[in-house]
């Protein structure tokens, strides 16, 4: 996924690797460069480009990663907001059916774009999320994600086995 950012449809924005390629994480859109495809090769190639970054870059790599926290906890902002007016829909649509069934019907369509939009927004929290901890790891660091990241992408909840985890 290229940069946590949505195309004209709404869908993430993506660069399909093959085996032998990489993309290096920069603020502009990168293209993927010939890259070793064997995992020693990759692992002492990737630590002679950790050993080659100096302590001139460390701004920059901060600042791309408060960037990309920013980022996120407005992917965040976006998805609650969406969220709260999906539930005062729910609950005006649930008043109608009881009242007035044809004007609730009417709603139906409003529902299904606020889903849609719900969708979109958590994958774009998705996608900002992992950008913003693939950053956080490549700077050395560890992304603390807010309870509220963790709560809107259900992160803290249990795996099911009927769900066809094991």
């Amino acid at each position: 996924v290229r940069g946590g950012e949505l195309d004209p449809e709404g869908r993430p924005q993506t660069l399909t690797l093959v085996a032998g390629q990489a993309v290096a994480l920069t603020p502009e859109p990168a293209e993927p460069v010939d890259a070793p495809s064997e995992l020693g090769a990759a692992r002492s190639e990737a630590q002679g480009l950790i050993e080659a970054a100096s302590a001139e870059a460390a701004p920059a790599v901060e600042a791309r990663a408060q960037a990309s926290r920013a980022a996120l906890l407005e992917a965040l902002e976006e998805f609650e907001t969406t969220r709260r007016r999906g539930e005062v829909l729910r609950a005006r649509q649930r008043g109608l059916a009881r009242t007035h069934p044809p004007a609730a019907r009417a709603l139906l369509p409003q529902l299904v774009d606020h889903s849609q939009a719900l969708i979109r927004g958590r994958e774009r929290l998705l996608v900002r999320q992992e950008r913003a901890a693939a950053i956080a790891l490549a700077s050395g660091q560890e992304l603390a994600l807010d309870a509220r990241v963790r709560a809107a992408l259900d992160m803290d909840a249990p795996v099911s086995p009927a769900a066809g985890h094991p």
